[in-house]
């Protein structure tokens, strides 16, 4: 209405000499009548403003239960696949409410002018169920993720696009790096049969299929992992540019190409903008959950560094690094190998308070325990360090390979694995040394120091660590 009543005035200045005059007696009265509309205009104004101002909070906690959905969700996703592999079942994910998911038959065609037709059915995940299609036009090969029939999901699917599009829109800054980002292709988007679908160039597999596939019981040739770390780090790279989290980094969320030459990060369900902050303990899957979303620090893009150091160890071992039923069981890991939580992350956590006591001391809880009470730990310096894990599980070099190369791939993997690994209080002589050392490896494994720059690999030194040193300079061979 402040609009309109803005547009009536101007009219009304426009034609004032062609108005009739007033009445005698009605010219106060017009005054007043005038005065009356402009302090309703204002006040109108004032009005807007305040409910613009109640209209963005509701958006910023609309978008923020959005986010603890999709995080509920994945969670809960993964939580199945545990127990049905724990029982030995194959992982049918949907069959209780299959109605949601969309089951495309063999040879169906979908698509504007139908110009996708489905070859075969690749799997099914939290949000969807994905097909490998053919396009009828360009005979090309393509993966179409159709959502399931369900109005949160669908949401969520609708920021996801909005990820991929800021994705696509940002590339030119580091076209290097989003290489190895996957966005939409081909027709990006349509609808099918009340599904919302997106489209996206076929993939081989992910890193979880392919260390079952190719690890052989271990993980992979140490040769071939150098140079998929290396194009993680560069993914990684390119989304800090970008201003985005990725927030679900791991095996499944890494895909190989055609080829097997390299490798894409895919899946930006969790993504979002790095100025946001979820207040959940249980952002990231568990396995690969920084310890700042366990303790409630505010986080930044460091978290997803994190979760490339664990991912680092597994591929190349086979095993994941810190395991636990519970974010107390995982720090009770990690404590082992990184030692003590710097004293300020320790303190202003938000959910701090449910692992440590005033003093620092970690409280480790068995949740199978008889009185239910915590063991208290004194932290002292880490049992063991990744190099240490990582000689352990890497004792034999691969065919052709070197004993002397395959000691020191070990080493820069040990260091590579340690971009997030730990969390030790740094002091200034330690910084320096650790500093050169990580700028060494970074040359020998990666071997494009000068085209990424060292504090693009930054994962972050976010105010809470005060003097600590960046993720990838944490947890190293030391």
């Amino acid at each position: 209405m402040a609009a309109r009543a803005v547009f009536a005035n101007k009219d009304g200045e426009g034609s004032k000499a062609s108005e009739p005059a007033a009445p005698a007696g009605q010219e106060g009265k017009e005054t007043k009548d005038n005065k009356d509309s402009k302090d309703s205009a204002k006040n109108i104004k004032k009005l807007g403003s305040s409910e613009l101002s109640e209209l963005s909070k509701a958006i910023a906690e609309d978008r923020n239960k959005l986010r603890l959905f999709v995080v509920k969700a994945k969670s809960d996703f993964e939580d199945r696949k545990e127990k049905a592999k724990a029982l030995h079942q194959s992982v049918q994910m949907g069959e209780t409410d299959e109605n949601e998911y969309y089951s495309a038959s063999v040879g169906e065609e979908m698509g504007p002018n139908r110009c996708y037709k489905v070859e075969a059915a690749i799997g099914r995940g939290v949000f969807s169920s994905v097909y490998h299609c053919k396009g009828l036009k360009d005979g090309k090969d393509y993966a179409v993720k159709l959502i399931r029939a369900n109005g949160m999901m669908r949401r969520a699917a609708d920021k996801e696009v909005e990820m991929y599009k800021r994705l696509e829109k940002n590339g030119a800054e580091d076209a290097e790096g989003f290489k190895h980002v996957i966005i939409l292709s081909d027709l990006q988007t349509f609808e099918h049969n009340g599904h919302l679908s997106l489209v996206f160039d076929l993939l081989k597999c992910d890193m979880r299929f392919a260390l079952q596939k190719y690890g052989m019981g271990g993980g992979l040739p140490l040769p071939t992992l150098q140079q998929y770390v290396r194009q993680i780090l560069l993914g990684l790279r390119a989304l800090r540019a970008a201003k985005v989290i990725h927030a679900d980094l791991k095996p499944d969320n890494i895909l190989m190409t055609l080829n097997k030459a390299e490798i894409k990060i895919c899946d930006f369900g969790s993504a979002m903008d790095a100025s946001e902050q979820v207040k959940t303990a249980y952002l990231q899957p568990r396995y690969y959950r920084a310890p700042e979303i366990m303790l409630g620090v505010p986080y930044d893009m460091g978290i997803d560094m994190w979760s490339a150091g664990t991912t680092t160890y597994e591929l190349a071992t086979g095993k994941i690094l810190f395991t636990g039923k519970t974010n107390n069981q995982m720090m009770n890991k990690m404590i082992s190998v990184v030692g003590k939580f710097p004293e300020r992350m320790w303190k202003v956590g938000e959910f701090a308070r449910k692992h440590f006591n005033e003093n620092g001391d970690f409280m480790s809880k068995d949740p199978d325990s008889i009185t239910g009470l915590p063991d208290v730990v004194q932290l002292s310096k880490p049992t063991r360090t990744v190099l240490n894990l990582l000689q352990a599980e890497l004792k034999h070099p691969n065919a052709g390979v070197e004993r002397k190369d395959h000691e020191k791939w070990v080493v820069q993997l040990a260091e590579l694995a340690g971009l997030g690994a730990a969390v030790l209080q740094a002091f200034e002589r330690q910084l320096k040394e650790r500093q050169r050392k990580a700028l060494a490896v970074r040359h020998e494994l990666c071997e494009y120091s000068s085209s990424v720059p060292l504090e693009a690999m930054n994962g972050g030194t976010m105010a809470v660590y005060g003097n600590q040193m960046p993720y990838y300079e944490r947890g190293l061979v030391s």
